[in-house]
């Protein structure tokens, strides 16, 4: 991270779930803030851009594609529900030891 923090940190603002995390290695490498914020910024407004890009795209046949993107309602409502369960029971078990 040392090495290669400038561009590590701007990669990973392009990787879903990865993004999420690339701060605090930076921080623990001491990645010097005023270029962690520019890389920071230089990634997220590239994949921000994206999404609206696609968003778009999308937006104007929403009522061709709409119809499949409802057969993942319930597969994403039993995927939301398993991970909260579960973050549950580590967090009842977390306390009870």
């Amino acid at each position: 991270m040392r090495r290669y923090g400038s561009i590590v940190t701007f990669l990973s603002r392009l990787l879903p779930i990865v993004r999420g995390y690339v701060s605090f290695p930076a921080g623990v490498a001491h990645i010097n803030l005023a270029k962690f914020t520019i890389y920071t910024f230089a990634g997220s407004f590239i994949w921000c851009a994206f999404l609206v890009y696609i968003g778009l795209k999308l937006g104007q046949h929403w009522n061709s594609i709409s119809g499949y993107f409802h057969q993942f309602d319930l597969v994403i409502v039993v995927t939301v529900i398993i991970g909260v369960a579960w973050l549950v029971y580590r967090h009842v078990k977390h306390v009870r030891s």
